[in-house]
């Protein structure tokens, strides 16, 4: 478990491509997204180190 790197985001709106959730990590919180792969309402996020997915995952459960 200590390389997972994918982040699992749900309830996303219509207006979250996957460029824009990009962004949103990249530059908001410079965190190394390496891609997005969003289907539906949810997305996989890939980081490119662990560390940068846990950062994310604490930045968006205490908004």
């Amino acid at each position: 478990m200590d390389r997972v790197t994918v982040l699992f985001v749900r309830y996303l709106g219509s207006e979250a491509t996957e460029h824009v959730i990009k962004e949103f990590f990249s530059l908001r919180y410079q965190l190394g997204v390496q891609r997005v792969k969003r289907i539906k309402n949810y997305a996989f996020i890939h980081f490119n180190y662990r560390s940068d997915a846990e950062k994310a995952f604490e930045y968006i459960s205490s908004e």
